[in-house]
């Protein structure tokens, strides 16, 4: 495993238990969405988790970096990585900016976590789809759908479940970071 990859590693678990904090608080008190024409009102709970994110924009830009760097080893597992970090990058600036985390979204990033801190337990793995699937369900409900910031992460979740994560599925990839130097 490389520097940058120990560090990210590293963060995942020291950043575990508060993302699951916030997961099981959101889970336990949810405002009652259905009344909002516009975004839920932010909470304490909904900063403190976007700054837990930041660190996942600069792994995911510099393993993608290193993934480009070192095209001569790009393989399906790779390539799988990679489309993962640029989809991901590329809905980083919205979901750093939305004003409220509801539950389904902050459970694919919390088990996210669990998949690189135990990269060898693959029955995390359906847990993880689960948590896409029940993200993506909870996107297309009202008032999440009719919010474009809200569609646009509903649109990057699409493409993270239908791309990267079956080519990572496919072709068994390991979640243990050693496919870089």
């Amino acid at each position: 495993m490389n520097w940058y990859s120990t560090i990210w590693y590293w963060y995942c678990w020291v950043s575990f238990i508060p993302m699951a904090a916030c997961l099981v608080y959101r889970l336990r008190n949810q405002d009652y969405y259905y009344n909002y024409q516009i975004a839920p009102k932010s909470y304490k709970i909904d900063y403190w988790f976007q700054l837990m994110l930041v660190p996942m924009i600069a792994y995911y830009t510099l393993d993608a970096a290193y993934l480009v760097a070192q095209h001569q080893n790009m393989d399906s597992c790779n390539f799988g990585f990679l489309f993962h970090h640029l989809v991901t990058l590329v809905g980083s600036k919205t979901i750093l900016t939305i004003p409220h985390f509801p539950w389904f979204l902050i459970a694919p990033f919390t088990l996210h976590n669990l998949l690189v801190m135990l990269p060898y337990q693959t029955w995390l793995n359906y847990l993880y789809l689960v948590s896409l699937l029940m993200h993506l369900y909870g996107m297309l409900q009202e008032p999440w759908i009719k919010m474009a910031s809200y569609r646009l992460i509903l649109y990057v979740g699409l493409s993270i479940t239908a791309g990267p994560v079956v080519v990572l599925w496919w072709f068994e990839c390991k979640n243990d970071m050693e496919n870089v130097m």
